[in-house]
């Protein structure tokens, strides 16, 4: 079967996160806190959700968000993630050696100092994927942990990424965990009501 170009790729459901497609109104900051435990009525809940949307709208490339609210947090914002997809990233395995080359290098990250960097490559059932993990510390000083992985898909020409952050180093375990899970379930489908 040819591979159907219509295709997004996709976060699984997970206990604990919200994920959306970034752009939302009042109703939809609303839609998306409901699927918090008590998110409805907690303006904590909306306020992180239309903050990390924020960020990814002003995001050259993130169109999807995530939160993670987990039950043994008090259903509190924990860790956030971006998700980008670069279209039409040709030959895989010359464009994967590419970014594994320059991954190398030191970010540039405007207004924050980089603490600690550390750059490894694996793989999930969509493809290789280059991890990026950064320790920064922003002009506020609160040490923010943040691991990009660009993935290479096998099955579709363009780039994914996702960008986890937090604030909440005492939760880092937790949170790999978290990381580890999402990467090892990402895929691909048509969106409901999708019309070609």
């Amino acid at each position: 079967m040819p591979w159907d170009e219509a295709q997004v790729v996709q976060l699984p459901e997970r206990p604990g996160w919200v994920f959306w497609v970034a752009g939302l109104d009042d109703a939809g900051v609303a839609e998306v806190a409901a699927g918090v435990p008590g998110g409805a009525d907690d303006e904590a809940v909306r306020g992180a959700i239309r903050a990390l949307d924020a960020d990814a709208a002003g995001s050259a490339n993130a169109w999807g968000a995530g939160l993670w609210f987990p039950a043994d947090q008090g259903h509190e914002a924990r860790a956030g993630l971006l998700l980008s997809t670069f279209p039409e990233r040709g030959d895989r395995d010359k464009a994967y050696r590419r970014f594994v080359k320059d991954a190398r290098k030191l970010p540039r990250l405007p207004g924050v100092t980089i603490s600690s960097y550390d750059v490894g490559e694996g793989a999930v059932d969509l493809g290789p994927f280059v991890e990026q993990v950064i320790d920064t510390a922003p002009a506020s000083g609160e040490l923010e942990l943040r691991w990009r992985y660009t993935i290479f898909p096998e099955v579709k020409d363009e780039v994914v990424g996702l960008e986890f952050q937090t604030v909440h180093a005492e939760l880092l375990d937790a949170i790999e965990d978290e990381i580890q899970y999402l990467l090892e379930h990402l895929y691909y489908r048509v969106p409901e009501g999708w019309e070609a």
